[in-house]
Order: C-alpha cells, then structure tokens, then sequence
C-alpha cells in the first residue's frame, strides 16, 4: 500500500492517541465517525482487525423480495448516479436496515477487484466486521455522513471513500441507505449532494407507487415541481388524511410527521389542492404561504412550463386594509421609499410575524407587473438551495429536469427577489450571492455561461446579523450589501389591530358566502393570548378550529384543539395585568400627530397613511 495522504497520517496518529483513552481535537472527524470510533473503542476493536465482509448463510432471495417495491424505485437514480461519478473505482449500493447490501451498482469488467467484489450484492456492511464506514453510520444516525480513508477506523479500509445518505418511506421512517464508495480516488467535492439528492429521488419515486391515494406536489417555485427538491404529500381517497409526506414538505411547511400524518389536508392548505391535475395552480397554506401545487395521477406525470403561468397574486392572507398598525403602516412608508430609489430592504421580525406579507407589500408599491420570487434559505435542503436561487444546466444533478432550468433570480428579473431566513444561508451561498449582487451576473449549478440580471432584493431573518457579523457567522460585506434599510415587523402581541386581522384570516378562510362567526369567549381568549408563533401561529389555530366546529357559522372556544386551549389557560394566568394596553400606546401616536396637524383628521389619516375611521377609533380610546 503506498503512503497515505498528510492529513490522513494526522488523522492516524491522533487516533492512536484517542485508542489510548485521549479526547478527540473538536473538529477533527465529523460527530458520527466520533461516535462510530468510541464504539468500535468500547467493543475492542483493533485499527489492524482485518475487515470482514460477510456473506449471509441463508439464502437471501426473500430478502430482496421484502424490498422489491423500493428496489423497482431506487435502480433507475442508482444507475444515473453511478453514470454521473463517471470512474470504474466506484461502487453505488444500497443496503437495508440489516445492514445487508440489496442492490449493488459497478462495472465488472472495468472496476478494481478491491471495490467489486468486497460490495457486491449479498455482502454486509456491518460495523463490528468493518469498522467505521458511511452507510452503516448513517443506519445508526438517519442523516447523510462522509468517511474518507483514515477515518475508517480499521486500516484495511484506507483506500476507501465513502458518501452515504438515507432512504425514508412516506411516513417517515427509515428504510434504507445509498452510498457511494470509491478506492484509490479522491472525494468529489459535491459527492455528498449527489448521493442525498439520488436518496429523495428515490423516495419521490415510492410517492408514485401509492395506491388509492391522490398525491399532490407543490414547491415555492413551478420549475421545482418534479425535482427532488418538491415536496410531496399523500392523500387517501378512503378517508381524506394525510398517510404521507416528503422531508422537503415538511421543511416547506415548517411542520413536523406528527403535524401531518393522519391529519386532513385542510389544515394544511386553505385552499383547494386537489383540483390541479393537468397543471400548477396556486395555492396557499393555511400559514399564509403561497406554493405551486398540482395533483398527480398514476401515468398522468406532464411536463410543466413555468414560462406559462402567470405571476402569482399577492397572498390575501392578512394582507388586508382594515388589517393596520401604526408601526406597519410607517415601516410601509419607509420601505416604499426605499424600494423606488433601489435601495436593498432587510426585514426583522419574530418568525411567523408577517415579513413575506411586507415584503409582497412593498414590492407592489412599485406598480406594474413585476415578478416577486420569494426564497426560503432555511426550507431548502444544503444540496439543493444553490440550485433553487442561481438555477442548474442540464444534468447538473440526478433528479434534475431535462434541459435543467432557471432559478429564482432569473425569475426575479426585472422584479423582486425576496430572501427569507437570510441568516439561515450557508457561507458558500453567502459568498455566491455577494458576487450576483456586486456584478449583476450569476451562473446556473454545472454551468460557466455567465447571465445578466437586474433585480430588487428584499431580505428577511428573525436573528441578529450584525451580532452573527461579528461572531463571525455571517459576511460583513453582504450585510451591508443587503441592510441599504432596516424594517422591524412587530410580533403579533404587540400589534394594535389583532381583531383585524383575525376577521380577516376567518374572512378569507370562508369557502362559503356566509363568514364563520366567533364567540365573544372565543375572541376575547385569542385577544389576549400572547401568539409567540404570531400570525402564522394564528392561522393554523383558526383553521384547525373552524375544522373542529360543528356548527359552520360559529366558532366556539371549545371547538380548538385541547393543546392550543391549554396553552391559551396558562398565558391568561401569567399576563402581566399591569402591562400599558398597546392600544392606548398607538392612540397616543395618533393624538400626537393629530396635535401636530392642528386636529386636522384628513391631514393626520394622510400623515399616517391610515383611514378616518381608524383615527376616530382611537380617538375613542380613553387616556
């Protein structure tokens, strides 16, 4: 065996160290080949142990029979990936929760005798016989893991690299690894993506084997429909519940497996999902946000042109009239300003609190039809978010459209791109969208052609940049890139027209002519709950109530889930009673401008950009 690269001596010689009950430099291995290594410590185990690949006693047909749904899905991406790494000294495979190779992917003819015959098919992966590697760490971790060379623990594996990702079902649970592992190669740089993007490809796939289901696709961008990166939901016909749904749903939707399955499909989406077979429509959830959706039909998958459809209306969720506070009609002012001059806006605010709807505000302060393309850098998985903002050429990776596609600046041209979550970007995405920013060009994912664009960029985060700044965790130069001005979105508790907004929530969540009606118990409590999930959390209440209730014109306290009426019992028992009502706060903002207009109330409904109405409102407020 010739030398070992530098860093895997290194590796190799701390290790002996660790072997002799030393820590681990932090850093030094990734947390999962740290936990593989202390177990492997912990059982006895030996660097010079000889590796082991075991070949089960008994016959494994049956074994491939139990997995034939998920092999029939999994072999078409696993042959595209392995065409993709494009070399003889890989290896693609795919192992059960057994650790038993099912599947394995090489070239015979062409591959080394040290990467096929140790991988192929009736082969294990355990770590007791093989020490420290990908795919087994990933059946212990259920998350994507890398192992190059040394780390492998046992020095008969030094030769090998390793990328593992696992393999869901629809509800879920962890069915599966892929890997991909080469001898005597170097690591490619975007392996790991490559491998986590063929596993969601795989998983989409068992979506459409479903039977007796309608499934629906949606994505914040059309073109990202029929990609590893949509999100997937299963419906059964039987009963209407949610029986499954795709990681990058959940990640959309900011919910969890336990919010979802068993649950019915409208208190997820306020709007009819089920109707869009043939192509996009827009719909949004009950949280307010808006997605492309359409309903798949078993052989009924159609191409889909997102040049065809038109730009996506504003979201009417809260986004209102009556639905106006003080602060959000000034920070309105301000940014509408700021946005006609081509200053870059930065929104602050609680999650939840309605920063997409400022920012879909200011954006249509410009007039004219513009296209708003809204980003959520912390919705995205790592391995696709590049694709999703700067685009990708054809076969970029697997899963990708034919032809690849654009991304959301390209979509923004000539309009507004909004970045929500900014803080959540990773440095490699910060750094890429400081150079689109100063040179006003990008280039697509595995493409050099570089495309002009021309774009308003609004930004939203609920954390601290300049704080991340100087920790180090954010760029200097594209904070200011992006801060050209400051907007704070007040959180729902703090904002003086909840019963507005409310109104307007049931108002457009009526499927009907008739308004659903709420108790004076039952808005009265939400009056005074302090929504720490603000209007999002808001949203999903009233959805989930009006679904509860029994009667289709009323809504009664009782009719919301028993957790969300727990919760409203203890903020009641632990309001500060002493607290200045916020609504006497802004009545003072009004009774000072009105002073300041000589009690003129046409001039002080202009100043604040707020009707008469709402002056005389708080005029009534007593002192």
């Amino acid at each position: 065996m010739g030398l070992l690269p530098v860093e895997s001596r290194q590796i190799r010689h701390i290790q002996s160290k660790f072997l002799d009950g030393h820590d681990l430099p932090r850093g030094l291995v990734a947390s999962a080949v740290q936990k593989s290594w202390t177990r492997l410590r912990e059982s006895g185990v030996k660097p010079t142990d000889r590796a082991i690949f075991e070949i089960p006693s008994s016959d494994i047909s049956h074994k491939i029979e139990e997995n034939r749904k998920l092999l029939t899905a999994a072999l078409p991406p696993m042959e595209a990936l392995y065409r993709a790494l494009n070399a003889p000294a890989w290896t693609v495979l795919c192992a059960d929760l057994s650790g038993l190779i099912i599947r394995s992917i090489c070239d015979p003819s062409r591959a080394p005798a040290k990467i096929a015959e140790p991988l192929r098919q009736g082969r294990t992966i355990h770590e007791a016989q093989i020490g420290t590697n990908a795919p087994a760490c990933v059946l212990t971790e259920a998350k994507p893991v890398i192992v190059r060379r040394s780390e492998h623990f046992l020095f008969d594996l030094d030769i090998y690299v390793c990328a593992a990702a696992p393999i869901f079902d629809v509800s879920g649970r962890l069915m599966a690894v892929l890997d991909a592992t080469g001898a005597d190669i170097e690591l490619q740089e975007n392996i790991c993506d490559q491998v986590e993007l063929t596993a969601r490809t795989i998983e989409n796939r068992m979506f459409h084997q479903l039977d007796d289901v309608y499934l629906i696709g949606f994505h914040f961008m059309p073109n990202f429909l029929e990609t590893p990166a949509e999100g997937l939901i299963a419906i059964s016909k039987l009963d209407g519940s949610i029986v499954g749904v795709n990681h990058a749903a959940l990640r959309m939707l900011c919910l969890s497996y336990e919010n979802l399955l068993g649950k019915s499909i409208g208190l997820v989406f306020a709007t009819d999902v089920l109707s869009s077979r043939d192509n996009p429509s827009i719909s949004y959830s009950v949280a307010g946000q808006l997605f492309y959706c359409r309903r798949y039909g078993k052989h009924d998958v159609r191409t889909i042109s997102p040049r065809a459809l038109k730009n996506p209306p504003s979201n009417n969720i809260v986004h209102d009239p009556s639905a106006i506070d003080p602060a959000i009609v000034q920070a309105e002012n301000a940014g509408s300003r700021a946005i006609m001059n081509g200053l870059p806006i930065l929104v602050r605010g609680e999650t939840g609190s309605g920063k997409e709807v400022l920012a879909r505000r200011l954006h249509d302060s410009r007039g004219g039809i513009r296209p708003f393309v809204a980003v959520n850098c912390s919705a995205i998985p790592e391995s696709l978010i590049e694709a999703e903002i700067f685009g990708y050429a054809d076969g970029a990776f697997t899963g990708a459209r034919k032809g690849g596609s654009i991304g959301a600046i390209e979509q923004a041209h000539g309009g507004t791109l909004f970045l929500d979550e900014i803080g959540d970007a990773s440095a490699a995405l910060q750094a890429k969208l400081l150079r689109v920013l100063q040179e006003g060009t990008l280039t697509r994912v595995g493409s050099r052609q570089e495309i002009k664009v021309e774009f308003s960029v609004i930004s939203a985060t609920h954390r601290d940049l300049k704080s991340m700044v100087s920790e180090g965790l954010f760029r200097e130069d594209l904070y200011y890139r992006l801060n050209g001005l400051t907007l704070y979105v007040p959180p729902l508790r703090d904002r003086s027209d909840v019963a507005e907004i409310v109104r307007s929530i049931l108002r457009h969540r009526s499927t009907s002519n008739l308004e659903p009606e709420l108790s004076s118990e039952a808005f009265e409590a939400l009056l005074r709950y302090k929504w720490p999930g603000n209007i999002r959390q808001l949203s999903q209440a009233l959805s989930a109530a009006r679904a509860l209730s029994s009667d289709s014109a009323k809504i009664e306290l009782s009719d919301f889930p028993k957790d969300f009426r727990d919760e409203l019992e203890a903020d009641s028992c632990c309001k500060d009673s002493t607290a200045k009502p916020l609504a006497s706060i802004h009545a003072e903002i009004i009774r000072k401008t009105l002073t300041e207009n000589r009690n003129n109330i046409s001039k002080t409904a202009k100043a604040l950009d707020v009707s008469r109405t709402t002056v005389y409102k708080y005029l009534r407020l007593k002192h």
